[in-house]
């Protein structure tokens, strides 16, 4: 005999008289032994219905937030002088740390320089990087302190055609530079203005 049980499961009740359950069963509401027979044994097994053995879900709770990451505050400015230089500046108030990527013109990278692989347009190269401490005045002619020379540096400096003004308007950088020990600084910005430039 079957009865529904609630999450669609159902019961299957076998009477130990009966051979796996393949007995007699009665229609008519009695157990269908004959009189005078003992009370069938009877036992229940449950199939619980798909689902059921599924943990509950989590309970609901705000969702942590973590602050996006800081990438820095960036600037650019160009400089006459021997040769023409444009210096790419970032700032790194997390750290408190100042990057720089100094490039000149005309000048060209050899073979033996760390910058070497760092592409820049007709007639300029990377000719030094290194940061130092102090976020704050990154970038500003008043930057002073010990500085850290990058040992590798990869990547592109580039800018649209100067229509044959001296200095870039904008710059995308887009450089990562090794320091001792293998740490890194990555520098990446589109349409960066220059300060100076054009």
């Amino acid at each position: 005999m079957r009865r529904p049980l609630l999450g669609f499961g159902f019961v299957v009740v076998c009477s130990w008289a009966s051979s796996a359950c393949g007995g007699k069963v009665a229609t008519d509401g009695s157990s269908g032994a004959s009189s005078g027979s003992p009370a069938p044994t009877t036992s229940t097994i449950t199939f619980p219905s798909p689902g059921n053995d599924l943990p509950p879900p989590p309970t609901a709770g705000p969702t942590p937030s973590r602050p996006p990451p800081d990438d820095g505050t960036y600037s650019a400015r160009a400089r006459p002088g021997g040769l023409d230089h444009v210096e790419i500046f970032k700032a790194d108030f997390v750290n408190d740390r100042c990057t720089r990527v100094h490039l000149a013109s005309p000048s060209e990278p050899g073979a033996a320089s760390p910058f070497a692989n760092i592409d820049t347009p007709a007639t300029w190269a990377v000719v030094s990087a290194d940061r130092r401490r102090g976020a704050k005045d990154c970038g500003s002619n008043e930057s002073s302190g010990v500085t850290e020379p990058a040992t590798d540096g990869k990547g592109s400096v580039s800018w649209p055609s100067t229509g044959g003004k001296v200095y870039p308007c904008t710059i995308d950088v887009n450089v990562g530079l090794v320091f001792s020990g293998g740490t890194t600084e990555i520098l990446t910005r589109d349409d960066l203005r220059v300060i100076g430039g054009c």
